[in-house]
């Protein structure tokens, strides 16, 4: 996924949660399925992530690259309902400023499909951050949930959750652990329109350095349409509105998708 963005995306949750500048956010994961027997099976999956901001001072604070590779190891109980083991590793280089770390990820979840419309996901475990800068090191719960639901043959509903030690890439905080939430529904007006409307929430707690501790509540909310250029091309315009303790935001946009 490649996105190129003024405001902050609280569905995506890569930028700060204020105005900055433009932004190119882009995201690429690939994954590997080895079925060991009839119940165990591998997932083998490796994760890009990254921002830039045009804005010369914003890029030198918030530009980063992040490396992710993970390894599952995968039980299934019975048909409908799958347990997981997940060893994660995960490398953030920032672009000038010394906030790169690493982090080990242990985690263990379950899959479960409650029925030929509904499934569900709970992952949960911890994260173990190393910081170059000062050889900083920290210890957080990590949490994510996903329920989806297809309410009919053209209507769909998602929520998903998380919470996480995120990258801080506003100066002046040591760290910033953010709890998530969020729903979308999509609805495929015609075999070519479709139409998508969604709500999220986040909390974030930033740890104090050169500034004292602060918390942050965002709400979001999103609309939008999306039609059907050809199989793999979409046109989508969209409405986004913010608010938080800062201001409050109102954003229209028109752009295009491309699925590969």
């Amino acid at each position: 996924m490649v996105s190129h963005e003024t405001e902050p995306d609280y569905f995506i949750g890569a930028s700060v949660a204020l105005r900055d500048d433009q932004y190119l956010f882009f995201y690429g994961r690939i994954s590997g399925f080895y079925q060991i027997n009839k119940r165990w099976s591998s997932v083998t999956g490796y994760g890009i992530q990254g921002i830039t901001y045009e804005d010369s001072l914003l890029s030198e604070r918030e530009e980063r690259l992040t490396h992710t590779v993970s390894q599952q190891i995968r039980y299934s109980f019975t048909p409908n309902t799958t347990g997981r083991a997940e060893y994660r590793l995960k490398a953030t280089e920032f672009d000038s400023i010394d906030y790169d770390s690493m982090s080990h990820f242990a985690l263990a979840g379950v899959d479960h499909r409650f029925s030929e419309t509904t499934t569900g996901t709970v992952v949960a475990g911890a994260e173990f951050r190393d910081y170059d800068r000062n050889g900083r090191d920290s210890t957080s719960p990590h949490v994510e949930a996903a329920l989806s639901h297809r309410l009919s043959d053209r209507t769909s509903f998602r929520w998903v959750a998380r919470a996480s030690l995120e990258d801080n890439e506003i100066f002046g905080f040591n760290e910033r652990y953010s709890y998530r939430t969020g729903v979308t529904v999509n609805h495929a007006i015609t075999d070519k329109l479709r139409a998508m409307a969604g709500a999220s929430y986040v909390f974030s707690e930033f740890e104090g350095d050169v500034f004292d501790s602060i918390n942050e509540d965002t709400i979001a909310l999103q609309t939008g349409l999306a039609y059907r250029v050809v199989e793999n091309v979409d046109l989508r315009l969209s409405y986004y509105y913010t608010t938080n303790a800062s201001d409050d935001e109102n954003r229209v946009s028109l752009g295009a998708t491309a699925t590969l």
